[in-house]
């Protein structure tokens, strides 16, 4: 996965540029039980608590655990090959959307790095 590495830079006017930096992933958690082979760097919380962003990072060979969304979920693949539950691969530069109330699992082959924008955490 070729993405640059850098830490978030602040700027005077309140603009906060965000890249990955290896050193920040963390496993990836779901009300308390990890999803092995899933990673996440937080990226920004809206004020207002309308929606969470994070990078998401699945290790060649990751299958989630079957979950539902609280509310509708964004991703947008950067790199690698998403595979949803029914075998649909979603490829780097396309965005998936699940609804509020989507259960499904998710896996990938080769690996994969995402964009997440969310609400709410999702529930198992």
């Amino acid at each position: 996965m070729a993405l640059e590495i850098q830490h978030s830079a602040s700027t005077p006017d309140g603009r906060l540029i965000h890249a990955l930096d290896e050193r920040d992933w963390q496993p990836m958690m779901i009300q308390g039980k990890r999803h092995p082979g899933f990673w996440i760097i937080p990226i920004v919380d809206d004020e207002t608590g309308l929606w969470t962003s994070y990078w998401m990072r699945l290790d060649a060979g990751a299958r989630s655990l079957l979950h539902t969304h609280t509310s509708t979920e964004l991703l947008l693949i950067m790199d690698g090959v998403y595979t949803d539950q029914d075998g649909t691969d979603i490829t780097a530069r396309q965005v998936v959307t699940y609804a509020a109330g989507t259960s499904h699992w998710s896996h990938s082959r080769e690996g994969c790095t995402v964009l997440v924008v969310t609400n709410s955490e999702s529930e198992l």
